[in-house]
């Protein structure tokens, strides 16, 4: 009923929970041929979880009015309660959504991590990031930070907000891969195939269109952390100049 306008700010606000789909590529030196094994990972990721995200919703929204799924706290388990209505059904499913949220925070700690790792390697982090641990050969540091920074965010802002911001991160993100994989495409023809480029193309505009729906908020805290990592960036490089 919003038309398209509603479909593109909803799809813009729940960008993030497909945002997991790319963590495979973060640990690609940790992974048994990752030439091979990330690329299908990736896509086993995002279409499996497109499935069920899809199928999901549409029983979501087949068993309560979409206008209750929207004003709930726990829009799955007050579906089962208002169109079923069993009792340990309710219990089974609010159990199993607790156990995906954590597995979906630990794939994020896992990501982050890696990519902290990467940044303390190339001094753009503290040392204190890439020290690995020598039984596992992973970057415990950087997870047990990861972590602990994650466990504190909850208390300054509601989920919503936290989800606009993190979804303009995520698709500045993409958006810069997605362009960065095209001039590749372009200036490599003789290894990739040219019509490959409508992909990276497509990604480009749809990460850019969903940045236009997304809030204001998002929009100001978003170019503030920026702004922030760029003085940062600039401050280390000129230290190691200096240095």
């Amino acid at each position: 009923p919003n038309g398209i306008k509603g479909a593109l700010s909803s799809a813009a606000l729940i960008f993030f929970a497909y945002t997991g789909f790319g963590r495979p590529a973060t640990a690609a030196e940790e992974i048994k041929d990752p030439k091979h094994t990330v690329p299908r990972s990736i896509v086993l990721a995002l279409v499996l979880s497109s499935i069920v995200y899809i199928l999901v919703g549409i029983v979501s929204t087949g068993l309560i009015p979409y206008q209750k799924v929207a004003n709930s706290g726990s829009p799955i388990t007050d579906a089962i309660e208002y169109g079923i209505k069993i009792y340990w059904l309710k219990i089974f499913v609010s159990f199993a959504a607790i156990v995906a949220t954590v597995s979906v925070l630990l794939t994020t700690i896992i990501g982050v991590s890696r990519v902290s790792f990467a940044m303390a390697r190339d001094n753009l982090l503290p040392k204190i990031f890439s020290k690995m641990h020598k039984k596992f050969s992973t970057p415990y540091l950087a997870i047990l930070i990861t972590g602990i920074v994650m466990a504190i965010l909850p208390l300054f802002g509601n989920l919503k907000q936290t989800a606009n911001v993190t979804n303009f991160g995520s698709l500045l993100v993409y958006a810069i891969v997605n362009f960065t994989a095209m001039i590749m495409i372009i200036k490599d023809p003789q290894k990739f195939r040219r019509y490959l480029v409508i992909i990276p193309v497509l990604g480009l505009v749809s990460c850019t269109a969903l940045l236009y729906f997304l809030a204001p908020i998002s929009w100001m805290i978003g170019v503030s952390w920026i702004a922030v990592g760029c003085v940062y960036y600039a401050t280390i490089r000129c230290h190691q100049k200096m240095s």
